[in-house]
């Protein structure tokens, strides 16, 4: 009976000496360098747009410079509704437009308080970027103008570009950015 308890001790020692051998084994083994810190914004992006369509087929050519009073425009406003501060980027998804107008003499400009870019409308396909980058804080918006033209040049035929047609809508793509340097 003596040596049934000894041994009963004995195979509980052993059992106990593998198990925390193996726990010591297969335990993680945490790293104190390089580490960075987590943290998560919980929170919801959602830009809109006051008015998306670009429907025209009456663009005409005009000198760069009467852009302001003889170009197509469309006024709008993106507006962050989010709980997030936003970087965005507004894009123009063109659905139709008519080869001749896949132009360097197709232009555009995007005019706000804060910049005024401009481009044209050459190698275009479906997505046009107007401005990337724009930050917006949690419930801000901003108000912009878009004008497009034919640049009306005097020594090239402009004709097939007349009577053409653009159909395009207005999108803003947002990302959630904790302040300005993280959109820049």
């Amino acid at each position: 009976m003596k040596n049934e308890k000894y041994l009963i001790l004995f195979i509980l020692l052993l059992t106990a000496t593998i198990i925390s051998t193996s726990y010591a084994y297969f335990s993680p083994e945490i790293v104190k360098e390089n580490v960075t810190d987590t943290k998560i914004n919980s929170g919801n992006v959602n830009v809109i747009i006051s008015d998306e369509k670009i429907n025209t087929d009456s663009i005409e050519p005009i000198y760069d410079s009467n852009y302001e009073t003889d170009a197509f425009s469309k006024e709008f406003n993106i507006k962050s509704i989010s709980s997030l501060n936003t970087c965005n980027k507004i894009v123009l998804n063109i659905s139709n437009i008519s080869d001749s107008l896949k132009s360097e003499y197709l232009k555009y400009k995007l005019v706000s308080e804060e910049d005024i870019i401009e481009g044209n409308f050459k190698d275009v396909n479906d997505k046009l970027i107007l401005l990337d980058k724009i930050f917006l804080n949690s419930n801000e918006s901003k108000k912009y103008k878009l004008y497009i033209w034919i640049s009306y040049q005097d020594n090239i035929n402009q004709i097939d570009m007349l009577g053409t047609t653009l159909n395009a809508k207005l999108s803003v793509e947002a990302l959630d950015a904790k302040d300005k340097t993280n959109c820049e």
